[in-house]
């Protein structure tokens, strides 16, 4: 019987080939550098590996999946998503992710950490220039996350309030997705 780490493996290989994402040896390749990245970042236990291999996959698999959404297809991993290739082929999956879904997430205003609470963004996100009470500005994570926002005044102070139920993540419904398959995959579930 296979063990979780090769069953993981096998999933994320085949998806990578089957999006057009890499070649058999490049996927092979690029889950080998992940898990020497990981051990390299982490030296504990068998468990907290495979547990943190599991993201690692998923990242992969979001991104491989991903692919349609590309202008281009597959071809955007060697052209617009070059920066993104390299990272991918390199074995750092959560960086190849990132980077393709803030690219497919569009333009955005000001960036914010969408940790920080309301009152935060209010105090210290940055205006840009030109805005006045009541336009509309689009918040950015840098991790393909966006989110309407309007600028307010309030008792005379200048700020950025999102609006409730705006937030949208590029690739999140992938991600989500495919972190249940890595899941089910290794025999968590």
């Amino acid at each position: 019987m296979e063990d979780s780490e090769s069953r993981l493996i096998a999933w994320v290989r085949h998806e990578l080939v089957s999006c057009g994402v890499a070649t058999e040896t490049d996927a092979g390749e690029a889950i080998d550098r992940c898990r020497a990245v990981l051990h390299q970042r982490d030296e504990t236990s068998a468990a907290t590996f495979l547990v943190r291999f599991e993201w690692a996959c998923a990242d992969a698999v979001t991104a491989a999946r991903a692919t349609d959404r590309c202008e281009g297809g597959s071809a955007w991993w060697r052209s617009t998503g070059a920066s993104a290739w390299r990272h991918l082929i390199n074995g750092r999956f959560d960086e190849a992710v990132v980077a393709q879904a803030e690219s497919l997430a569009g333009p955005v205003d000001v960036d914010v950490d969408f940790n920080w609470p309301d009152e935060m963004i209010f105090r210290v996100a940055d205006i840009p220039n030109g805005c006045r009470e009541g336009d509309r500005i689009i918040l950015g994570n840098g991790e393909g996350g966006r989110e309407d926002a309007t600028l307010v005044v309030r008792d005379g102070q200048r700020g950025i309030v999102p609006i409730a139920g705006t937030y949208r993540n590029s690739t999140g419904d992938l991600w989500e997705t495919a972190v249940a398959e890595a899941k089910s995959v290794a025999g968590a579930t």
